[in-house]
């Protein structure tokens, strides 16, 4: 009769856990609600507190803890060296970390700290989890795109700090001229195309991969246009390879210009409900 006494209170004990975690579950769910709302009405500091409330409901609610690392990611401003502003950053970082000890390839969290990385101009690091990112999503063109103005980014400095030590303000002018070139110009340009050629010729391809899975990328074709031209750069006095290098160039920058008249137009299109406002004389 004991035994029974006894199972049964530990039977009601755990209904009633199981109960309050069932009510548990069901608050979470709401915070997590009012959380998504005021963060689609830019309301962050309320938003937080109901993500915040949420997990501390549910530790086990993924989607409240990708909401409050976004929350503070989306106040985050690039370039802004203010001491609260890297303090969003870093408080996005964390949480970000928080879901990846649990699930370690957690799609949103690795793509958002990839693009924490880049915006704060960790390019090393951005580029490390741009690569781990597209092997969650290997389909992701923007992941690829982002790639490619790594590529750019980490060669264009030196780039230009060489073409202003040979004195060429010519944006146009070959680095290495066949007359009148500078005599340490082409021992210059051959140490630079040996340290970033294959850093621009990976963002090339990474920005091909880009406009395969989205066509019209026109910022993929603008990188593109700048990739080849610096790709033109280091040919190191091989006019005939930079002149194709920049015919190349000068066709994707034309590509990207008509992609986005084309978006500007079909925006437009949208807007209108769909007429077109012919005004030509009949």
């Amino acid at each position: 009769m004991k035994s029974f006494a006894k199972y049964c209170l530990l039977a009601g004990v755990v209904a009633t856990a199981l109960a309050a975690s069932g009510c548990n579950q069901l608050k979470a769910r709401d915070q997590l609600n009012r959380g998504v709302q005021a963060f689609k009405n830019a309301q962050f500091n309320q938003a937080i507190e109901n993500f915040q409330n949420a997990i501390q409901l549910d530790p086990t609610l993924v989607n409240a803890k990708i909401y409050l690392a976004t929350a503070y990611q989306a106040q985050f401003i690039p370039g802004a060296p203010s001491e609260d502003n890297l303090k969003l950053a870093q408080q996005a970082m964390d949480e970000y970390k928080v879901i990846l000890d649990q699930d370690p390839s957690n799609a949103n969290a690795v793509a958002g700290i990839a693009r924490l990385d880049y915006d704060m101009n960790n390019l090393d690091e951005a580029e490390s989890y741009y690569k781990k990112s597209l092997t969650i999503n290997p389909n992701d063109p923007s992941a690829y795109y982002t790639l490619g103005a790594i590529a750019y980014q980490k060669t264009n400095r030196g780039i230009v700090t060489a073409r202003t030590s040979l004195g060429i303000t010519d944006l146009n002018a070959p680095m290495v001229a066949a007359k009148k070139a500078p005599p340490n110009a082409k021992k210059q340009c051959e140490a630079l195309a040996a340290q970033d050629g294959a850093i621009v010729d990976d963002g090339i391809e990474q920005l091909n991969k880009a406009l395969q899975l989205r066509p019209d990328y026109d910022d993929a074709m603008t990188y593109l246009n700048l990739l080849y031209r610096e790709k033109g750069d280091l040919t190191c006095g091989n006019e005939t390879e930079r002149q194709a290098d920049l015919k190349i160039a000068s066709d994707f920058a034309a590509r990207g210009i008509a992609a986005r008249k084309a978006a500007v137009a079909r925006a437009n299109k949208q807007q209108s409900g769909g007429v077109v406002n012919d005004t030509k004389p009949k």
